[in-house]
């Protein structure tokens, strides 16, 4: 296993370049620059490394100059292979850290997408898809996301996910289709990383967060202390996947909520309005041998951690 890290520095690429111990320079391809005034600036990279070289980053950047750390976060990600799912029943999948990239605009949301108000008293939002989705992707990995979180899947693993049960919707253009992912696994809210706050007084359901912090105030951008961010595993009910893909019954999403109602149940919403915090955002759940076959294949796109199975939350 090894550790994916995306690093934010205090200060500008040059800056970090000139300070960063020399051996871990080799292991930095390109040093970004946010826009944005001398004060407070960040710039940011990408490594691959071992958890240890991954802990000597985060001591390195925990160390204060004038007050400040060096680093303003690290977010690490566990990069599980092949041999990792040894032992492993069920894990959950996502997008590559690696490979994500920016996720493809849907090009017809107003016709493909009914938004609407689901509750009156938070802005949680409703949507239905009611056309295919226009994206124009060209086909450079074998899973890709939409904006909107739909699944995109190459030809080549289309025949795989069939066999495990996954149906299809073909886009109007490009090579890739729409992965229609069955809900099927229960998360439990009420375990670490994941946290359910008060219901809305409206439709009585709750903001879902996942927490990832290991150090640090992750709402507090202005801190002088570094924030660190490991992926923690989280828990759900037991399930059979029977070697096929699920989603979970719940998503994460932030709701705002009011004590008043301040808009009409049920009103059609322009696509283009709807805040991305307002949709659910499900997590994935696959059997390994699902998984193996993939990894086998070399598809691309695509990661794993394992999950905790844990008891039901009415038991």
């Amino acid at each position: 296993m090894k550790i994916h890290a995306s690093l934010q520095f205090r200060g500008y690429p040059d800056e970090f370049a000139a300070r960063i111990p020399a051996k871990w320079k080799k292991l930095i391809e390109k040093i970004h620059d946010y826009s944005g005034p001398p004060e407070g600036h960040v710039c940011w990279t990408q490594i691959t490394v071992s958890l240890e070289e991954a802990n000597e980053i985060v001591d390195w950047g925990r160390v204060k100059e004038d007050g400040w750390s060096r680093l303003r976060s690290i977010r690490m990600y566990d990069r599980y292979e092949l041999a990792d799912l040894d032992d492993l029943r069920i894990v959950e999948v996502f997008e590559s850290p690696l490979e994500q990239g920016e996720p493809y605009k849907i090009l017809n949301a107003r016709e493909a997408l009914n938004a609407v108000q689901a509750c009156a008293y938070c802005d949680r939002v409703d949507e239905t898809q009611i056309a295919d989705l226009d994206v124009r992707a060209t086909v450079n990995r074998d899973f890709k996301r939409t904006e909107n979180e739909q699944w995109l899947v190459s030809p080549r693993v289309q025949a795989i996910l069939a066999d495990a049960g996954i149906a299809f919707r073909p886009l109007k253009s490009g090579a890739y289709a729409q992965a229609l992912i069955p809900q099927g696994c229960r998360v439990r809210t009420d375990q670490p990383p994941m946290s359910a706050f008060e219901p809305c007084l409206g439709c009585g359901l709750c903001s879902i967060f996942r927490d990832d912090t290991i150090e640090g105030n992750p709402w507090d951008l202005e801190s002088p202390e570094i924030q660190v961010y490991r992926d923690k595993l989280v828990t759900i009910e037991p399930c059979n996947l029977q070697g096929s893909i699920a989603r979970s019954d719940v998503g994460l999403h932030r709701a705002m909520t009011h004590p008043v109602p301040l808009h009409k149940a049920g009103q059609r919403l322009d696509y283009t309005k709807v805040l991305y915090r307002s949709r659910p955002k499900p997590l994935y759940f696959a059997d390994v041998d699902l998984v193996r076959r993939l990894l086998k294949m070399e598809a691309t796109g695509l990661s794993f951690r394992p999950v905790n199975i844990g008891q039901s939350a009415e038991s």
